[in-house]
């Protein structure tokens, strides 16, 4: 991704992954210990997900690691006063990424946007990744070409013709990274402040 390879994501990729494979989060977990997890208030996590449009799992359903990642991405960039509203922003992106190149016809399920968020740590580059909802996109997102996915949803052959459909995710992506790009110069900014913030914690309330 051009102007990203000298970034270092760790201040926010350490967050990125906490959570081990583990039965517990395989069965699903309460969204009460998702909130004691992200560390933060219910009303906080409910409004991510409603200004999201997240699917919001039933009491009795839990919450996948997926889910649980994805959350805590959402928190740890706002924790860099990131703006919800451009979180928000490029989460449509992904998802127009996604659609068009069929992922929602591949997976029913109704958090299909965030099912790859795995645990798996993300490359500071995100050469074939999607920065919020972790998807391998098995093209690199800086790449000239793009060879979409096979729809094997029921679709009509006849409304997706290869060319258009790549040309048209190539627009997509070159706004993606655009917008990639704008959040890191953002986060670049904010990270000095924070590390302040630390260093004068650390040493006023030890």
């Amino acid at each position: 991704m051009p102007g990203l390879s000298g970034f270092s994501w760790r201040v926010v990729l350490d967050c990125f992954q906490v959570f081990p494979l583990d039965t517990r989060m395989n069965e699903g977990i309460a969204f009460g210990e998702v909130c004691q997890m992200l560390g933060r208030d219910p009303l906080f996590v409910r409004t991510l997900q409603r200004q999201l449009g997240l699917h919001i799992p039933e009491k009795d359903a839990g919450y996948s690691q997926g889910y649980v990642i994805f959350l805590e991405k959402l928190v740890s960039l706002r924790a860099l006063h990131v703006p919800l509203e451009d979180i928000r922003e490029l989460f449509e992106v992904e998802k127009k990424i996604l659609s068009l190149l069929h992922v929602d016809a591949l997976d029913r399920s109704p958090t299909w946007y965030l099912d790859e968020c795995n645990g798996e740590r993300e490359q500071a580059v995100f050469p074939e990744r999607l920065l919020l909802s972790g998807h391998r996109l098995g093209f690199r997102i800086d790449a000239n070409m793009i060879q979409p996915t096979l729809d094997f949803g029921e679709r009509h052959p006849e409304l997706f013709k290869g060319r258009e459909m790549g040309e048209d995710v190539f627009l997509v992506v070159r706004k993606y990274v655009s917008m990639v790009r704008s959040m890191r110069e953002r986060i670049e900014r904010e990270r000095p402040i924070l590390e302040n913030a630390l260093y004068w914690a650390r040493r006023v309330f030890k």
